[in-house]
């Protein structure tokens, strides 16, 4: 294996974590984490999504007891399985959560936030902190509830939630998953 730089061991290091300590992010984590995104490519350099960084404990409440009610109410059994297995937590006590909304019918806008997501999470593992991308809170955002939490939000009606991300001081420990190059195939 050759040697790796501090991006690749960032890289090579980031794993999905699933339980936060009630640490709270300094000013200068969350400013840092905000560049990220902000400074992430997005096609034609458009910069037309909308971060929400929200650390706000009633709100994140909200969004949890949101999400878990819709999932139970429209997941399967499977879904209903990993809730339980998680103490109904989809959050995970994490102190800030990301939430990326982009504008609707934009070609490319899902794979720009997407993008900016996973720079936010390698900004996070350089700093220390950990996270996990959540992408199956989006039933929150198409419900009446989770409606009134977007204009709470002022996002506009031409946006809608792309991906998220929850961030803080892990309270476990997971290993990396291992990659398999089967997955990467090369054409000389």
């Amino acid at each position: 294996m050759t040697e790796l730089n501090s991006v690749l061991e960032t890289i090579a290091l980031r794993s999905s974590i699933r339980a936060y300590k009630d640490d709270k992010l300094t000013e200068k984590q969350i400013i840092e984490l905000k560049r990220s995104a902000l400074e992430a490519p997005t096609a034609m350099n458009k910069q037309l999504e909308k971060h929400i960084f929200i650390t706000n404990k009633d709100l994140l409440n909200k969004i949890e007891s949101i999400a878990v009610e819709e999932l139970i109410k429209n997941g399967g059994e499977d879904m209903k399985s990993r809730l339980i297995a998680r103490n109904n937590s989809v959050l995970y006590n994490a102190p800030l959560l990301v939430l990326t909304f982009c504008e609707r019918g934009l070609r490319f806008a899902d794979v720009n936030s997407g993008i900016a997501v996973m720079s936010m999470a390698l900004a996070a593992k350089s700093m220390g902190l950990d996270s996990v991308i959540i992408g199956m809170i989006d039933c929150v955002f198409s419900c009446a509830k989770g409606l009134s939490i977007m204009q709470e939000l002022s996002i506009p009606d031409t946006y809608r939630f792309a991906i998220s991300i929850a961030i803080g001081n892990a309270n476990t420990e997971k290993a990396p998953h291992e990659y398999n190059l089967k997955g990467a195939r090369e054409f000389k």
